[in-house]
């Protein structure tokens, strides 16, 4: 019989013939069929299924499909296919995904994903994710992570987030920080600060800092007082 002949048939007739039989029937006909009988053919023809179609197949035969057509199913159902198949597709389309399956993906395909997005994810996720793409982030969730990761990030970056927070951080991190920020910070924390970076802040602010860390200034920074 003729694919054109065999396209007349009823899908319930059509679902008893023989798969190569059957591959030679139109995508639009063919997507009738049960989801048994559509699992039994060849990827290329089941690529060329409607939406619908495929989203009535296991798993496992839709994670075969090519991305461009993986990326045009429904959002739940992609969030049911395997990590490794979900990181291969488009921000755009993963970005529509559950942030628990967002999750679970690899920290390089979370990273292209736009700040918006990434701020919705666990803050265990975010810190793993490297500085250029945490810098994009606002200063409210940047300084919810640990200590050491806030330590990682520019200068610039750690200035915006609440002085509490700044004060936690190693000398080493706030030496590097502008003066205008340091004057802001607590005489027990500026106490801690290296000499160098002490004589960069206001003579009248370190003045009032302990004896013992004023003796270690240079003569000539002291003489401001």
């Amino acid at each position: 019989i003729s694919p054109s002949a065999l396209e007349k048939l009823d899908p319930t007739i059509l679902d008893t013939v023989d798969v190569p039989v059957l591959e030679k029937v139109t995508p639009t006909v063919l997507s009738n069929l049960s989801s048994d009988v559509l699992e039994k053919m060849s990827i290329c023809t089941i690529a060329k299924l409607n939406k619908s179609a495929i989203q009535r197949l296991s798993c496992e035969v839709v994670e075969k499909l090519p991305v461009e057509v993986i990326q045009g199913l429904d959002s739940q159902l992609i969030e049911k296919l395997s990590v490794s198949v979900v990181n291969q597709l488009d921000p755009t389309v993963i970005e529509k995904l559950s942030t628990d399956v967002i999750n679970t993906l690899d920290k390089e395909v979370i990273s292209r994903l736009s700040p918006d997005v990434i701020q919705g994810l666990e803050l265990a996720v975010i810190s793993e994710l490297p500085p250029a793409t945490l810098s994009k982030l606002p200063s409210t969730i940047l300084q919810k992570l640990d200590k050491s990761v806030i330590e990682m990030l520019e200068p610039e970056i750690i200035s915006q987030m609440d002085l509490a927070v700044i004060e936690t951080l190693k000398p080493e991190v706030l030496c590097t920080l502008s003066a205008e920020i340091l004057s802001k910070l607590s005489k027990q924390v500026l106490e801690r600060l290296p000499i160098e970076s002490l004589q960069h802040l206001p003579p009248d602010l370190v003045q009032t800092l302990s004896r013992d860390v004023i003796k270690t200034l240079d003569p000539s920074y002291i003489s401001q007082f």
